[in-house]
């Protein structure tokens, strides 16, 4: 395992397992993204994490993941670097509500990006924002923190207590904590963290778009949308032209594809929209 000498590592995030860092050099290597342990000793679990990261790599591509190079020793401990694509973190540009445009732009990104993995049959087990880079300008989108992937497409979680839990209980969907005798799959990845309506949380937000969320929170994974696709296309929303009403009218992007069901889309009256 090489040492990682001779260049500029600057600090950008982390999520208190592990501290996030970008590395410029003036040599050989390209601009990249280091992952280190936070701790001085890391838990084994962590080391895990990082081996299980890398070991993926060929399965990852650059257009939708930022994909390990290589395991490092960094100040004495094991680290992996990974490609930079550029973009931003996404925890660390979220400082409040986005603009509805915005909101469809870096979310029907993050979609695409999520339904590129589990088209090549991987499930994430730890989507966040602090494992999600952005490019807010354009909307694209790269994933980070490949260390819970899995390559079952289900995948029973044993039950653990809190402490164990692998993931961030934070943003895991219910089934991923052992106790819903449920099986992981790709809709474990599809959840948002949320505990009310966007429209009960705040003035202007279309009831498209609170559908969506609310869709997406769902405790069961029946319930939520079926694919990422299914979230991509729904978020292809003319902002200009979003429904007003549960029978109001939806946007030309949107009435192509009707909200269709059966890809675990929602249907026009599942807005709850009654603003006029």
């Amino acid at each position: 395992m090489n040492e990682l000498t001779n260049c500029e590592v600057d600090i950008v995030g982390g999520d208190g397992e592990f501290v996030v860092s970008r590395v410029r050099s003036g040599e050989d290597l390209p601009p990249s993204i280091l992952f280190s342990p936070a701790l001085e000793r890391p838990a084994p679990a962590s080391l895990a994490k990082l081996e299980r990261s890398y070991a993926l790599r060929g399965e990852l591509d650059p257009s939708w993941a930022a994909r390990p190079v290589e395991l490092v020793n960094y100040q004495g401990r094991p680290s992996l670097l990974m490609e930079d694509r550029g973009g931003e973190f996404l925890d660390k540009v979220i400082d409040g509500p986005m603009a509805v445009p915005e909101f469809l732009r870096v979310a029907s990104g993050i979609a695409k990006v999520l339904g590129c993995l589990h088209a090549k049959g991987l499930v994430h087990r730890d989507i966040k924002p602090a494992n999600v880079i952005v490019d807010m300008a354009t909307g694209e989108a790269w994933l980070t923190g490949f260390g819970l992937a899995s390559r079952l497409p289900r995948q029973r979680q044993a039950p653990e207590p809190p402490e164990v839990i692998a993931g961030t209980l934070a943003y895991m969907a219910p089934e991923q904590t052992g106790r819903m005798n449920r099986s992981v799959d790709s809709r474990s990845d599809l959840i948002a963290r949320l505990p009310v309506s966007p429209c009960a949380r705040a003035n202007g937000i279309p009831g498209a778009i609170s559908a969506i969320v609310m869709k997406l929170l769902a405790k069961s994974a029946e319930e939520r949308f079926q694919t990422a696709t299914g979230v991509e296309a729904d978020m292809d929303i003319d902002p200009a032209l979003v429904c007003r009403s549960c029978y109001g009218y939806y946007g030309h992007k949107a009435s192509r594809s009707r909200f269709a069901t059966s890809a675990g889309r929602i249907s026009p009256c599942d807005t709850g929209d009654d603003h006029g």
